[in-house]
């Protein structure tokens, strides 16, 4: 277990890393908190287990899917990428894997970027792809929008929602009727909080499988 102090208004529990790390304002009693959510936590260990499971079968079974097609992992340092139906990877070339699929994550969310600019007559000042610990997507105050790495392994469906999101944002930063409004108006599909997990633990599994 794991806590961290922090100027927030209400103590939360994390479990994504498989482990139980407790964020809180200072003066928290912890041990009355993990009392009182004991049977919370206990359940949703039992879940992240079944989603890490599930996760490794789909791997197991079809590949690791990069942008909705699915390759083979293959070790070779020489050739580090995507070649026919194989991605090769490289502990020691890492970097350079990650900046091909980031390049080619980039290409796939700026398209959407622009369908949703045209619809929503709005424009983000940049665009940024990064390993973003927490989030999918965000926007920034001054215009820019940010997307997770691990959105290359997830389908294009999910994608085009945490685009669209994002996008809806520029217009309106909070999650209030109007937003809410505009993005259903969208016609995106909202996932349900399991798959949001479901598709974390996959994301990250990818990463671990591909050495990144």
């Amino acid at each position: 277990m794991k806590v961290i102090w922090r100027n927030v208004k209400n103590p939360r529990i994390d479990l994504r890393e498989g482990e139980v790390v407790i964020i809180a304002p200072r003066g928290t009693d912890i041990d009355m908190l993990l009392e009182r959510k004991r049977d919370w936590i206990n359940k949703n260990i039992v879940k992240i287990k079944a989603l890490n499971n599930r996760a490794e079968k789909d791997i197991e079974s079809r590949g690791i899917r990069i942008l909705d097609n699915y390759y083979n992992v293959v070790h070779n340092c020489k050739n580090v990428g995507i070649i026919g139906s194989s991605v090769y990877v490289c502990r020691k070339r890492g970097k350079l894997l990650k900046e091909k699929l980031r390049a080619m994550l980039r290409e796939d969310i700026e398209s959407k970027v622009r369908k949703y600019s045209r619809i929503l007559n709005k424009e983000p000042k940049k665009v940024f792809i990064r390993e973003q610990k927490t989030k999918w997507g965000s926007c920034s105050s001054s215009g820019n929008l940010s997307f997770n790495l691990g959105l290359i392994f997830l389908p294009v469906e999910f994608r085009e929602y945490v685009v669209a999101h994002e996008m809806v944002h520029l217009l309106y930063p909070n999650h209030g009727a109007e937003f809410e409004e505009v993005l259903e108006g969208l016609g995106v599909k909202l996932p349900s909080r399991d798959e949001e997990l479901y598709y974390w633990y996959y994301s990250r599994l990818c990463k671990k499988k591909l050495m990144l």
